[in-house]
C-alpha cells in the first residue's frame, strides 16, 4: 500500500533503534504516501495517492501472537492536502478552517478552531495570524505567504507551523493548507482559506519532524 518512492524512508524509520526494550517503547511519527484504491479515487475524489500521518510504537510482546519479534502498532490519519482538503475536513475534530485577509489577519474561524486555539471568533477577528506563530516558524510562513500571494501559478501551499494554545500555553503542531480564493461568499476581495490539521501537542516530535519537514518544500 505504501508508495514505492517512500519504501526506503519508511523502512529506515521503522528499523531505527528497535533493539532494546526502551527503544521499542519510543514513539515513531512520520508521513508517507499510500496508494489509493480505484473505488476511493472514484467515490472520495482522491488522486492516486494519499499522504498519511503514521503515529505508533513497537511492542515487544503481543498477546495471542506466535511470532517472537517486536510488533509495530500504529494509527494512520489522512493528511489534508490542497487537492484532498474537503474530504479530510468532513467530520474531523482535529481539523479547523479559518479565513484570512490577504495580509493574514483573521476574518473568520470555525468552532473547532476556537476550541483548539482557545480564542473566540470575535477575539481573533482582525488579529494577525503571525501573532500566534512560534518564532522558529516565521521565516517559512512568510515565504509560503509570499508564494501564494505573488505567484500566478502557485495559489496554494502546505506549511508545518507551531501555534500556541491560549489556555495552557502548549504548542500545537499544525499542518496548514493555505489557498487563495478569489470568489468567496460575502467577500468582494480575494481571501486566504487556511485548513489547519492539529498533528500533535507533544514537543517530542521536534526531532522526528526533521523527516516530516521534507514534505513541506
Amino acid at each position: 500500500m505504501i508508495d514505492k518512492q517512500d519504501h526506503q524512508a519508511v523502512q529506515t524509520e521503522l528499523s531505527r533503534s528497535q533493539t532494546s526494550a526502551e527503544d521499542q517503547g519510543c514513539k515513531r511519527m512520520f508521513l508517507c504516501r499510500m496508494n489509493v484504491s480505484r473505488n476511493a479515487r472514484r467515490q472520495m475524489r482522491f488522486g492516486d495517492q494519499k499522504v498519511v500521518l503514521v503515529q505508533g510504537h513497537y511492542l515487544s510482546y503481543l498477546p495471542l501472537c506466535s511470532r517472537n519479534e517486536p510488533v509495530f502498532l500504529a494509527t494512520c490519519s489522512p493528511v489534508a492536502m490542497p487537492e484532498t482538503r474537503e474530504a479530510v475536513v468532513q467530520g474531523s475534530t482535529t481539523v479547523f478552517t479559518a479565513i484570512h485577509s490577504m495580509d493574514m489577519k483573521f476574518i473568520h474561524v470555525d468552532k473547532i478552531g476556537e476550541f483548539h486555539l482557545g480564542f473566540s471568533r470575535s477575539e481573533l477577528q482582525g488579529v494577525s495570524w503571525y501573532q500566534l506563530l512560534h518564532w522558529e516558524c516565521m521565516r517559512e510562513a512568510q515565504s509560503k505567504h509570499r508564494l501564494i500571494t505573488q505567484s500566478e501559478q502557485d495559489r496554494s501551499c502546505i506549511l508545518l507551523a507551531r501555534v500556541q494554545k491560549r489556555a495552557t500555553g502548549d504548542w500545537l503542531w499544525i499542518h496548514c493548507v493555505l489557498q487563495v480564493k478569489d470568489n468567496m461568499e460575502n467577500s468582494q476581495q480575494p481571501v486566504i482559506v487556511s485548513t489547519n490539521q492539529v498533528m500533535s501537542l507533544i514537543f517530542y516530535v521536534s526531532d522526528i519532524l526533521n523527516q516530516i519537514t521534507t514534505y513541506y518544500h
